[in-house]
């Protein structure tokens, strides 16, 4: 894949989630070397990365800056490579996401790669320690520079692959012209997933609503002040689970189509008699989010539309 390609089409997906006090700046050169990788994944390490900016300013304004280029190695000594690996010689493609924040102390640094470690009011730490694995499993490296109170710049680099620069191969899912209307709840604890999907379902015509925990978006439903035509849930949420919301839902509104998403395999999360539900793996495309979706709601009104207009939430 084009690293540059995936990153300005991502970026632009999750402008609205951040900051509105952040001055967003790219440096995408288009002809950087290929890179062999996971565009799923990829967008999920960048996600992370943005997000995290983000946060780092702490409603304040600020800048983040988002660069790919090319690097040689052996490194010069500037960036602290993490988790113990020190890249190869070779070429690398790198993405940079430097924000202008608060910065972080030694002892902070030092920790912000372990699992469930967190210094955010809400969160549960698992972030970056998901980026750093999803850069190991692709022969790739993260790096570090920071200082308290002087911003923070996070770095991770893919091996170039042995051929010149050059478009990226489709990945198979191509692009939807689908589009939609209605209003789409979607439940989430994590505050970037839930804003990126609500820039892709309100880019795809839909009208979002949200909720942190699973009881909020069941009292959203029962409210019934605005009418929900599809929810997106996650599965693995803190106090009740999809599955736990999901059976709670379905008491009232048997129809109402439900998509559940997760890092996990569908198997076990999702079954007997649960209405119309659909099962979307995390971390997705865009284009993945908005065509799951779409089936779901077109099963729903070629097979049960009746029912759905009476039971509607």
């Amino acid at each position: 894949v084009n690293l540059s390609e995936l990153v300005r089409e991502m970026g632009q997906l999750l402008e609205p989630a951040v900051s509105k006090k952040a001055r967003l700046a790219y440096r995408l050169p288009a002809n950087v070397p290929l890179i062999r990788a996971d565009p799923g994944q990829i967008r999920q390490v960048m996600m992370n990365l943005i997000m995290n900016a983000s946060d780092a300013l702490g409603g304040h304004p600020g800048d983040i800056r988002v660069e790919t280029s090319v690097r040689a190695f052996p490194e010069d000594g500037v960036f602290r490579a993490v988790g113990g690996g020190i890249p190869t010689p070779g070429r690398y493609v790198q993405l940079e996401v430097a924000d202008t924040g608060c910065g972080m102390s030694e002892e902070t640094a030092a920790r912000i790669f372990e699992p469930f470690f967190t210094t955010k009011f809400a969160g549960r730490g698992l972030g970056l320690a998901s980026t750093l694995g999803i850069m190991r499993a692709h022969g790739g490296f993260v790096a570090l520079r920071t200082r308290e109170g002087h911003g923070t710049s996070l770095v991770v680099l893919f091996p170039a692959l042995a051929v010149g620069p050059g478009k990226a191969e489709p990945d198979g899912r191509g692009r939807t012209a689908w589009t939609a209307g209605g209003t789409v709840l979607v439940i989430d604890d994590e505050p970037a997933v839930r804003g990126l999907a609500r820039a892709v379902l309100s880019r795809a015509g839909f009208s979002v609503l949200d909720a942190a925990d699973g009881r909020t978006g069941l009292d959203v439903l029962l409210r019934r002040e605005v009418q929900v035509d599809a929810v997106l849930m996650d599965v693995s949420m803190p106090e009740l689970d999809g599955t736990e919301v999901l059976a709670l839902l379905r008491e009232d509104f048997p129809h109402l189509p439900v998509l559940m998403s997760s890092g996990y395999p569908p198997e076990g999360l999702v079954g007997g008699e649960t209405g119309p539900t659909g099962f979307l793996k995390k971390p997705y495309a865009p284009v993945e989010l908005v065509d799951t979706l779409s089936q779901l709601l077109h099963r729903m009104e070629t097979g049960g539309g009746e029912a759905r207009g009476r039971e509607r939430a």
